[in-house]
């Protein structure tokens, strides 16, 4: 799998080596991860990090078929993309530890995990 985040890219072979990798970019507070089972190919599944909080894009292909987690957040979370804050919607939050387990079963099957709900963009 990979991994091409705000502290560099890394490739990882195993769930351990990239759940650890997304912990240490978390230790950032802002960081925005894209993951894909090879580089620059789809579907692409992008983490957007602050602190224990993360909004997630799966996006399936170049043709602009795009999801985003439907979370139960309470308040609006700023996040960073591009290096530019952008404040995403509480119902479009979840924890990211959620969004590791979306990642680990990414990392299995390259589909986009049932393990939270999406909304179409």
């Amino acid at each position: 799998m990979y991994i091409s985040s705000n502290i560099g890219n890394y490739e990882c072979y195993t769930i351990d080596e990239m759940k650890g990798y997304i912990l240490k970019c978390a230790e950032n507070v802002f960081d925005e991860l894209w993951i894909s089972k090879d580089k620059n190919d789809y579907p692409i599944l992008v983490i957007l990090i602050n602190d224990n909080y993360a909004c997630l894009h799966f996006f399936i292909d170049d043709k602009g078929t795009v999801f985003q987690s439907v979370g139960n957040g309470y308040e609006d979370i700023s996040f960073k993309l591009n290096n530019d804050e952008i404040t995403m919607p509480a119902n479009s939050v979840i924890l990211l530890d959620d969004a590791i387990k979306c990642a680990e079963q990414f990392f299995i099957d390259c589909d986009k995990p049932n393990c939270i709900k999406w909304s179409s963009l």
